[in-house]
Order: C-alpha cells, then structure tokens, then sequence
C-alpha cells in the first residue's frame, strides 16, 4: 500500500512538472471570419437552367440514386424543384419549414421498361414527398419510390 502511495506521488509530481514546463499557448493569434451572409436565390450559383420546369431534378444532372430493396426489387431516390414561384421558396427559408411543400400533396411516380420507348410499368409510392431544412437553406422535394414484385428490373 505504501509502495502505491509513494509510485502515484512520483507521477503527480512528473504530471505537474511536465506541465509546469510546457510553453503557455497564446490563443489570440486566431481571428474568427465574420460570418458570410446568405446568397440570394437569384444569385449566379443558385439560379436553375434556362428552361428548367418545376419538378425537373435540381441537380446539374439529373440524378437517380438506386439502392437494393431485398429481392427482386430496387429503390429509386430523386429531387425536384416544386417551388414554381421563389415567393414560396423564400417563405419556406424564412420559416426554416417544409410545410409549405408538404401541402402541394406531391406524389414519387416511376415509369420503368426495357427501352426509354418501351416504358410499360410503373410504380407510385406511398411514402410522402420529403425536404430537410438546415440554417436557412430548404432542399427541393426528395421522391423515393421502390421498384418490386414478379416484373421488377431485378
């Protein structure tokens, strides 16, 4: 027991001379950015291609994310951009809420075949169209769909 007291006394004491030792850090060296203010909708960055109609993907190109669903069947995920006027769209940024875009009672419809020409199933989905909001930027409406049964791409 003695031998413990005496082992943890000797390792304070290296502790604290280590510390004692050590150079003092200077902190102030450091300046924060001031924070950048938001883009406007109609900034360069943000404005969506010529012709873009309301419910084509948002992205640059259009862009189908596919993931296994169990057998025989697939789930497609997607983005549009529902809000036709930028009024509903700053509403909604301006209320950090999706509601708005809820309350267009969107449905996540998929035509599906062995050619672009030959489109002959289809599939609408049950989940409701989603969006996420984070510090002000609100997303387009997230579709997903899923694929399955006897004539499935799988």
């Amino acid at each position: 027991m003695a031998f413990q007291r005496a082992l943890w006394a000797v390792l304070a004491t290296l502790v604290a001379s280590s510390a004692a030792m050590m150079p003092k850090m200077d902190n102030s060296m450091y300046n924060r950015k001031e924070k950048t203010p938001q883009l406007p909708l109609d900034h360069p960055r943000l404005v969506r291609a010529r012709g873009a109609g309301p419910h084509d993907p948002e992205q640059v190109r259009p862009m189908l994310h596919l993931s296994f669903d169990g057998p025989g069947s697939v789930v497609v995920t997607w983005v549009t951009h529902p809000y036709e006027d930028y009024s509903l769209m700053e509403s909604s940024r301006s209320l950090h809420s999706c509601d708005a875009l809820s309350s267009l009672g969107l449905e996540s419809a998929v035509e599906w075949g062995l050619s672009p020409d030959a489109l002959v199933d289809s599939s609408t989905s049950s989940t409701p169209v989603r969006c996420y909001t984070y510090d002000g930027y609100v997303s387009g409406a997230l579709h997903k769909a899923s694929l399955g049964g006897p004539r499935a791409p799988l």
